[in-house]
């Protein structure tokens, strides 16, 4: 299931929500003593692979800092 929503590109939330019932079923058999352990508690870790938030960063060129830097000192000396 997992492997089928991760090809699909679904987003990490949206599989860990698809999930939650699944815990919750599990959560309820072990209470009820059908079950000793819910294999399903700890799948978080199958999602340790974290996107690099750094990946989408552009910082600005010499040029652009430069007209950032000069508009900025025309329309706000005081800064």
């Amino acid at each position: 299931m997992i492997a089928d929503l991760t090809q699909q590109g679904k987003a990490r939330g949206t599989i860990e929500n698809c999930l939650v019932p699944l815990k919750a079923v599990y959560y309820q058999a072990m209470e009820d003593g059908v079950v000793k352990t819910n294999p399903a508690a700890r799948l978080g870790r199958i999602f340790k692979r974290k996107k690099d938030c750094r990946a989408g960063i552009a910082p600005l060129d010499r040029e652009e800092v430069q007209h950032l830097l000069h508009t900025v000192k025309e329309k706000f000396p005081q800064l």
